[in-house]
């Protein structure tokens, strides 16, 4: 059942969201607003190649870039500057088209969708994934009892089955709230400046436009960037898949724990996967709550707001990339321990005498009571449904477009 590979990326997220990863977003979007201008006519063809060519980065230093942020233009406007003082050392006339009508705003707004697009992609493809494994065992597993625990305390019998349900529809409405706000919140968002600032060229009024195709966002025919409602709807879902990937983490490692042992995790490194996607969740709500107070702009912004926004989704998308990737690897190598389920649920043997009752019956019902793998075939037959819905969802969801 489980057709959807991991993503092909790093096994860490600071390969797509590292320092690095900041600037070649940043430097991506300066090199295709060079493009799209020569193509437009506003900047000569020559200035745009020179641009384009220094937009890589490898030939910028860094360090630097990221100790200059502390000013209202962040690192983006540092990067900016390094950027056309490399142009100008091999092309002086085209250094004066670096970032032409672009706000260091912009720069760092347009960089950031970037990078959610980059991030949101191995997280699709690895919350599918996941979600074909949990999906799989479910499948796999039927009748077989298990205890529902409160603080590791046994309480009523359920499946094994609908356990994995309960894992597996969270993060699968999880990932059908993260596409629909992807769609609605990487947008580009500029005004005034990029437009009017080349307002003499005949293509002038299409220029943002064009440049949202040229990185493969969409275009919000109206409003700034100053508007970060879509955005923060995004974060929120961010959130609450980190919080639902802890959970996981979390039941897994309980329940692989040697007192209770229903499940074996594969390694002791497995362990350290579910205790960081956990740790991880723990911070995604102070994280939500920093980044919903830095969208509260102050006219058109003011000193830090950038860094602490950057920051702070930066720091939610990390959580949701190396949880999905954790979660998928720790639930690839899963070993529930069926007999260890069935074992403590098994009625003591009773060494009493017991009476023969007048009611033939009533043993018949005394056994159905007592009986957990009966009670695990009822909870698997009020759940067989949701099992084939969510099956049939699974695969709409593998079919659909992505981010």
């Amino acid at each position: 059942m489980n057709a959807i590979p991991l993503s092909p990326r790093p096994q860490t997220a600071d390969g797509l969201l590292g320092q690095s990863a900041v600037a070649q977003a940043m430097l991506d979007v300066l090199a295709a607003l060079a493009r799209v201008q020569a193509r437009a006519g506003v900047i000569p063809r020559s200035a745009a190649q020179s641009i384009a060519g220094m937009c890589r980065v490898e030939l910028h230093e860094l360090r630097d870039v990221f100790a200059l942020q502390r000013g209202e233009g962040g690192a983006a406007q540092a990067l900016a500057r390094q950027l056309q003082d490399s142009v100008a050392l091999f092309d002086a006339a085209a250094a004066a088209y670096v970032g032409q009508g672009l706000t260091p705003q912009d720069l760092a707004d347009t960089a950031l969708l970037l990078l959610s697009r980059r991030a949101l992609e191995p997280i699709d493809a690895d919350l599918l994934h996941l979600l074909g494994l949990l999906l799989a065992l479910a499948e796999k597993h039927g009748g077989v009892p298990l205890q529902r625990r409160a603080v590791l305390q046994p309480s009523s019998v359920i499946s094994l089955r609908a356990r994995l349900l309960d894992w597996a529809l969270p993060l699968m409405r999880n990932l059908q709230a993260l596409r629909q706000q992807a769609a609605a919140a990487l947008v580009l968002q500029w005004t005034g400046p990029a437009v009017a600032a080349q307002a003499a060229a005949a293509q002038a009024g299409a220029l943002p436009r064009m440049v949202a195709q040229e990185l493969r966002l969409g275009w919000a025919d109206a409003g700034s960037s100053r508007q970060r409602d879509r955005l923060m709807r995004l974060g929120a879902e961010l959130c609450l898949t980190a919080l639902q990937l802890g959970k996981l983490g979390q039941d897994l490692a309980l329940l692989a724990q040697p007192a209770v042992g229903e499940l074996v995790l594969a390694s002791e490194q497995a362990l350290q996967r579910c205790a960081s996607v956990h740790a991880a969740a723990m911070q995604a709500p102070h994280r939500l709550a920093a980044l919903h107070s830095s969208s509260i702009w102050v006219l058109e912004g003011g000193l830090g707001q950038v860094q602490v926004e950057m920051n702070e989704w930066l720091g939610l998308l990390t959580a949701v990339c190396s949880g999905c990737r954790h979660m998928a690897l720790v639930v690839g190598e899963l070993q529930p321990q069926v007999e260890r389920m069935r074992d403590p649920l098994s009625p003591a043997p009773c060494t009493e005498v017991q009476p023969e009752p007048s009611d033939k019956s009533l043993p018949a019902a005394w056994l159905q009571e007592f009986d957990a793998e009966a009670q695990a075939r009822q909870a698997d037959v009020r759940v067989a449904a949701t099992l084939t819905q969510a099956r049939l969802a699974w695969q709409k969801l593998c079919a659909a477009p992505t981010v």
